[in-house]
């Protein structure tokens, strides 16, 4: 049997490694274990692996291998909300926000979400001009983590450009945490406000970005 993470424990380095970022892939073995899930009936061995693949992958930031291997088994088995998630987030690498709303609608229609994939779907939304639609993806994701600054932060970006009653008010609770974050400075007063920030930008998890 063919290994398919290798821990790099033994490899000198920090001892404030994040463990999943110094997690290899064996292409071989991700290979062989997507054509296995992209089978009638995976079983729920390959099932784990793949998904946990596609968390990897996503989490590394692996644009080409979630490209390569994920389509095949999303397909044939959809919706599968880990591929479909980790799909989204390649098309938003990809400047392809679009694609990745109907990725991650997909995930949605199958699963709750959790913060990290609600974000990723507001990110899409607000790329394609629906802020009303961010805003309340940003609500459910904070819900699921309350209290992330990351979080509210965008929230209060989507609300003010949404022309939400309550975007005033969260925009100068974001302010005040930080009074020189210049995305925030340009949602102040009636607009025109910039673009959304194009390309995907993962929130509040440790070792895997921040916001501001």
């Amino acid at each position: 049997r063919r290994v398919l993470f290798r821990s790099e424990a033994q490899r000198r380095s920090s001892p404030f490694a994040d463990p999943v970022d110094a997690t290899e892939i064996s292409p071989e073995a991700a290979e062989l274990f997507a054509a296995a899930a992209a089978g009638p009936e995976p079983d729920g061995l390959v099932v784990q692996l793949v998904e946990a693949l596609a968390f990897v992958l996503g989490y590394q930031r692996k644009i080409e291998e979630i490209e390569a291997l994920l389509p095949g088994p999303a397909e044939r088995h959809a919706p599968w909300p880990a591929l479909e998630v980790a799909l989204g987030q390649a098309d938003l690498e990809l400047l392809e926000p679009r694609d990745a709303l109907e990725h991650l609608q997909r995930a949605h229609s199958a699963f709750p979400g959790n913060a990290d994939s609600l974000a990723m779907e507001a990110e899409a939304r607000a790329q394609t001009g629906d802020d009303a639609g961010a805003a309340r993806l940003l609500e459910q994701a904070l819900e699921r983590r309350p209290g992330n600054h990351a979080l509210e932060r965008r929230l209060a970006i989507a609300r003010v450009r949404a022309g939400h009653p309550e975007g005033p008010e969260d925009l100068s609770r974001a302010l005040a945490e930080h009074p020189e974050d210049p995305e925030l400075l340009a949602h102040q007063g009636p607009g025109p406000y910039p673009a959304a920030p194009a390309g995907f930008h993962p929130v509040g998890r440790s070792g895997h970005g921040h916001d501001h």
